[in-house]
Formats: C-alpha cells, structure tokens, sequence
C-alpha cells in the first residue's frame, strides 16, 4: 500500500486511470465504465455539496442496488462524508431507530422503491430524491484533485448497523484506511484481479457487501449486482451468472445450500467460477462436501472466510481440503483459518489474559483493520474496543469479538462458540435480547425468552413469553419493529418461564424444550 494512497479515492483514481475503458458495474439492461463512474460520481458530488451536507454529517443511502446508489457512494467517500445503507423493506421503526442513531443525516430516497413509509421521515429529517441529488446529466464542473488529499486515512467511510442488545442498533464506524487494509488483503490473499467478474449476490446493508463493493471498484475488477429476486430463483439466477461470466462468488453458506437443495446441478456448473467464498455462518459438512465434489477436477477454491463487522468485514480465510472431508472430520466444521497479517490478535481469558496455545479463550483482534467503534456510542466501543491485552500500556486498540476459539500449533484458529447471546441466523448477527426488549415493551408482557435451536444443517429462533396477550399480538409487535430475518419462527405463551437456581430465566432448559 503506497505511502501517498491514503485514502479510498486516491485508490479509485489509479484505477480509473489504469482501467478507465473497462466495465466497473454491469447491471441487467447495461454496463458502466469506470470513466463513467469516475464522472458520474463527480456530477453526485455537487449534489451532495448543494445539498449541505456537510452540515448533515452522514449521507443515508437506500440499499436498491442501482447504478445511481453506487455512484452516491463514491461521491460520498470523495467529500469525506460516511455513508450508511438502510433497508427500504426493513419496518419503519427500524429505519426511524437507525436514522436516529446517525444524528442528523442527509436521507436520500429512490422514487423507484415504494416500499417504504416515505412520509413519517420526510416529516422528520432533511431528505432528497436520489435522481435530484445524482443528476447524471449536470454539468461536469471540476473539482481540485487536491481536495481529493484532505480525506485522512482515519475518516469514517461508512457506517454499517448491528443488532443491539438494548434493541437500539449498532452503528459501526470503519474508515478510508480500514478499507484500504481490506483491498490489498482481497488483492493478495483471495488473488482477485482486474480480470474477475464478482457477484454482488449481499444486500448492501449487509456487511458481505463490503467484499463485493471494495474487492470490485478498487480493484479494477467488474461488479454485477444481482436483484432481490434472482436470489431465490435457482434457474434464473445461475443461467444470469453463467451468461455473465462471474469468477468470484461471496454469499452466507445458507444461500449456497438453498440452491444446492433446488438445482445442484446449476450451482456446480458455472464455467468461469474460480473462487468461492463463504462466511458470516456455519457451513453444514454434508452440503459443503456435496459443493466441493461438484467442482472436483476443476481449479475452483473452495474459502470460508470469518470476520466481525467491527473488523471490516474478513480478518482470516480457510482454502478447503480434501482432508478436511475425511470420514472423522465430517462433523468438524470448517476452521475459521489463519488470522490475516495485517491483524495482531490474541486470545483471552475473562481476565483479558492472554491464553496458552490449544486453550480456549476469547478472540480479540488488534492492527489496521479493526474498526473506530460504534457511531455515537463511546460507552459501547468502551466495553469491546479494549487495550492491547499482551501489553495493556499500548494505545493501540483490540476489538474483542465474542467469540470462542482454540488456536492450534500450526497457528490455525477454530470456532468453539459465543460468550454471549448472540447469534448468526441466515448470515446475520442477531442479539437474542434485543428480540426480548421488543416484546417486553409490550403492554401485559411480563417475560420474554428468545433462544436459538439447531435442527440438523439449519437453526431458527423460537420466542418464549408470559403475558396476558395472545400470540397474534406478538406477532403484530415483531413485525412492527424488526426485519423478518431477526422474527422468531416459532412463538409459544407459557404460564411462567422456567428460572435456574439464581432465580434467572433458565435459557438452556428452554432451548432443551
């Protein structure tokens, strides 16, 4: 990483000076070039700089996937102003709760998607339309290539939302040079080039998005974004990604396995594929053998990659073995693998004590990539962005993850499990209390129980309360105030919930129910 590239458009500049003919983002009706996308960013600039917002300090963009929202993007990183998706068909109360937390942003909006109570946040925030604010047919005014210096590498890029324990939440702050630690990891250790063709197959709100979006437009490689409703046609989807050529995939395993139990076939036939990335979840062994079997005799990699939002998205990758599918490693899951060089990390006691090799501890994560906390939260980032743990008189900051894991001699990391009540449920991180808080906010509730039970390769999230309302205004709750991935599947009203000996609510034995 060059010494003067210290910032993401110093970056996409040489790329748009090396590659500036080539395709940035194909989408189904057309392809745009990365001249394009350079100047169309600029025209959006004068958008947002018409539009003040420096004065709104965040630009909320709607995750849709168009041409324009990529541009708002770029345009955004080039004025130093962090940039932070919501779901136009998460429920309202959920955007409300997100926008708050970014304080007074500037919210724009896509005419295109009329999913979303427009009213309620026009009436509450400063908000502009999408083809207003990126007008692509402005007059191209010039902009100081120096002005392209001011972004430091320690300002924010994006702000990327968690769940949240106290059903607020997380708004998570990674910087210009966070991503640049991301891009070469992608460039070095993946191998992507300017020849590859990636699938944007997450939603941008997500953070697997972030490999589609940085390890595409800041490598000189090409993005596809794919629609929402391609994602659950087997048939349509994989004839879209063979006639387009993609040569790198990255999704959550549980989509690979729901188009492995439709059209297995389809999914190991694409002719241009050469990496395949999974991550964000567990990867049930008899379906990952059946995907590396289908590309046997083909150079097709096979990579489980781990990483937490807070450490911008990957921090280690495991290539898959043949090994690893051997009849006693069947109900192993795979190894998160090496941590990636650009991370210090340590793992830890409850003490913060760093552990001995073949222990069990804490995953605590240190260096370039780790994140600059939670948006507006100090008092959250305190209690997880921590002191160096092997020398604690060091500034320099460790996340620590929550997750449980055994380092091996050969400097191999494996997952074991959560020290918390958080879980991954369809490749997102869900805080089981915050599930909880939402139902006790109810009236006439007076305990709630949210657990996660594993049946065979998949799980689902089941809601225990007691109350004195029936199920179908539980329901109503829910699906006011979360998105559907985060609402129980299964709901059951019980007289009182079961304690353990301290008089708490006994989580194990209703997950044992």
């Amino acid at each position: 990483m060059s010494k003067r590239t210290h910032n993401l458009n110093l970056l996409f500049q040489k790329v748009v000076e090396r590659f500036g003919e080539k395709d940035a983002l194909c989408f189904e009706s057309r392809c745009y070039t990365y001249h394009q996308l350079n100047e169309d960013a600029q025209r959006c600039m004068w958008g947002l700089l018409h539009n003040k917002v420096y004065q709104r300090q965040v630009v909320a963009l709607p995750a849709t996937k168009s041409y324009e929202v990529y541009v708002a993007l770029l345009a955004a990183l080039r004025l130093g102003v962090p940039y932070s998706f919501y779901d136009t068909k998460s429920p309202l109360d959920r955007v409300l709760s997100q926008l708050e937390v970014l304080g007074d942003p500037l919210v724009v909006m896509d005419e295109a998607d009329g999913s979303l109570q427009r009213d309620t946040i026009q009436n509450q925030y400063h908000c502009h339309e999408l083809s207003t604010v990126c007008k692509l047919d402005r007059t191209l005014e010039e902009f100081s290539s120096d002005s392209l210096q001011r972004v430091g590498d320690t300002t924010i890029a994006y702000i990327m939302f968690t769940s949240g324990s106290t059903g607020t939440p997380k708004g998570v702050s990674i910087s210009h040079g966070n991503l640049l630690y991301l891009i070469s990891w992608i460039k070095e250790k993946v191998g992507v080039t300017a020849e590859d063709r990636l699938s944007g197959l997450n939603k941008q709100y997500f953070d697997n998005s972030v490999f589609d979006l940085y390890g595409s437009l800041f490598t000189g490689a090409t993005l596809y974004p794919v629609a929402d409703e391609l994602l659950i046609d087997s048939a349509s989807l994989f004839d879209y990604l063979e006639k387009q050529k993609i040569s790198v995939w990255f999704s959550v395993p549980s989509l690979l396995v729901y188009h492995l139990s439709m059209a297995a076939k389809r999914v190991v036939a694409l002719s241009s594929i050469r990496k395949i990335l999974f991550g964000g979840e567990v990867f049930p062994k008899p379906s990952l053998k059946q995907l590396w079997e289908g590309y046997q005799g083909r150079p097709v990699e096979l990579i489980n990659v781990y990483g937490p939002t807070e450490c911008t998205c990957i921090c280690s990758m495991y290539p898959l073995k043949e090994e690893d599918f051997a009849p006693e490693k069947m109900e192993q899951i795979a190894p998160l693998g090496e941590v990636s060089d650009y991370f210090s990390y340590a793992v830890v006691d409850q003490e913060n004590r760093p552990v001995a090799t073949g222990e069990v501890g804490e995953l605590t994560l240190g260096g370039g990539a780790v994140g600059k906390g939670y948006w507006g939260r100090e008092d959250l980032s305190e209690k997880v962005f921590v002191s160096n743990p092997s020398s604690p008189y060091l500034k320099d900051l460790y996340y620590k993850t929550g997750d449980l894991v055994r380092e091996q001699a050969c400097g191999q990391v494996e997952f074991i499990s959560r020290v918390d009540y958080q879980i991954k449920h369809m490749g997102h991180r869900i805080e089981l209390p915050e599930i909880e808080s939402v139902v006790l906010a109810g009236a006439d509730i007076v305990e709630a129980c949210a657990v996660y039970k594993q049946v065979g390769s998949s799980g689902y999230i089941q809601l225990y309360y007691h109350g004195a309302v029936e199920e179908e205004v539980v329901i109503a709750l829910l699906e006011k105030k979360l998105p559907a991935y985060m609402r129980p599947r299964k709901i059951d009203k019980m007289d009182g919930l079961p304690k353990n000996k301290n008089g708490k609510i006994d989580r194990k034995k209703l997950g044992e129910l």
